[in-house]
C-alpha cells in the first residue's frame, strides 16, 4: 500500500489550518456583528420608564386625558344583574366544556376619556390591559364591551373638547389558575395598563 507523501500531508495540514482560521474569523465577525446590533438596539430602545397612578387620578398623554373613575367586580350570578343577556362562550381547555357561571369573574374598569386638543383624535381602548395576581387580560372587543357601552367599537373617535365615559370589561376564569387559593386571591391587586414600552403606565385600581 502506497503511503501518502510528505508533500500531500503538508498540503492537508495547510488546508486544515486555513479552514480553522476561516472559521475563527467568521465567528469573530459574527460576534462583532451581534455585539454591534445589541449596542445599536440598546441605544435606540433604552430601559423603559414606569409611571404609576392610582384610581381617580388623571393620566395625561399629549392632548388626551384618561381618568379612572371606578372598579367593579362581578362573580357568578351577579353577572346577570349587570348583563342580563350574558352568554358564556369560553370553554375549559382541559374538559372542553363551556365554563359555568360560577367559574367566571368580570372585572370592569370605568374610565373617562377627554380630547383636550384642537384636532379630532382616536383612542384605542382595546390596547388597555388589566393585570392581577398571576393573570393578565385584554379588553373584550365584543360581547360584554358592546353590552356595557353605547359605543360599539373600542376605537373611540373624539372631536376637540369631546369627553366620553366607557366601561372596560375583563374576564378571568377559575380553571386558568392552578388551585383554589390562587383563584380566591387573583383580585387582591388589580392594575390597569394604559401604556407599555417605552413608557409603562400603570393605574393601581386596588
Amino acid at each position: 500500500m502506497r503511503r501518502p507523501s510528505k508533500l500531500s500531508e503538508e498540503a492537508t495540514r495547510r488546508r486544515k489550518r486555513i479552514i480553522i482560521l476561516a472559521s475563527v474569523c467568521t465567528l469573530a465577525a459574527l460576534t462583532s456583528l451581534i455585539s454591534y446590533r445589541l449596542v445599536t438596539l440598546n441605544a435606540q430602545y433604552p430601559n423603559g420608564k414606569v409611571i404609576e397612578f392610582s384610581l381617580g387620578d388623571e393620566v395625561i398623554g399629549g392632548d388626551v386625558t384618561i381618568k379612572t373613575t371606578g372598579l367593579s367586580i362581578y362573580e357568578g350570578e351577579q353577572i346577570y344583574k349587570v348583563i342580563p343577556t350574558y352568554t358564556e362562550v369560553q370553554r375549559n381547555g382541559q374538559t372542553g366544556k363551556l365554563a359555568s357561571i360560577d367559574e367566571v369573574r368580570i372585572v370592569v374598569c370605568d374610565i373617562t376619556i377627554t380630547n383636550n386638543g384642537e384636532e379630532a383624535c382616536e383612542v384605542n381602548a382595546g390596547a388597555f390591559g388589566l393585570q392581577g395576581t398571576g393573570w393578565f387580560a385584554i379588553t373584550n372587543h365584543r360581547g360584554e364591551y358592546e353590552l356595557l357601552n353605547d359605543v360599539r367599537s373600542v376605537r373611540i373617535n373624539l372631536e376637540p373638547g369631546e369627553q366620553i365615559s366607557v366601561r372596560l370589561p375583563y374576564k378571568i376564569y377559575a380553571f386558568q389558575f392552578t388551585n383554589e387559593y390562587d383563584w380566591d386571591h387573583a383580585i387582591d391587586e388589580i392594575d390597569l395598563i394604559l401604556g407599555k414600552y417605552p413608557i409603562l403606565i400603570i393605574v393601581h385600581m386596588r
